[in-house]
């Protein structure tokens, strides 16, 4: 899947990208994150469709927001 993600995303230029497979519901992912991000102000993450198959995406996006905002 990490490739694919990276493959997908190749010709998107003049951004910073850092592409990452972890458990997202971990204390270690929400440290990694924020370090590989500490010098954005925006921060986009993207998740394709097949990640999850059997979960609305919204649903994760909501999680992920929840685990970071904090």
């Amino acid at each position: 899947m990490l490739e694919l993600s990276i493959e997908r995303m190749k010709d998107i230029k003049d951004i910073d990208k850092n592409f990452i497979c972890a458990d997202f519901s971990t204390n270690e992912f929400k440290r990694e994150l924020s370090q590989l991000t500490i010098n954005n102000d925006i921060k986009i993450f993207t998740f394709f469709s097949n990640t999850f198959g059997n979960i609305n995406p919204n649903n994760i996006i909501d999680i992920l927001y929840n685990l970071l905002k904090s």
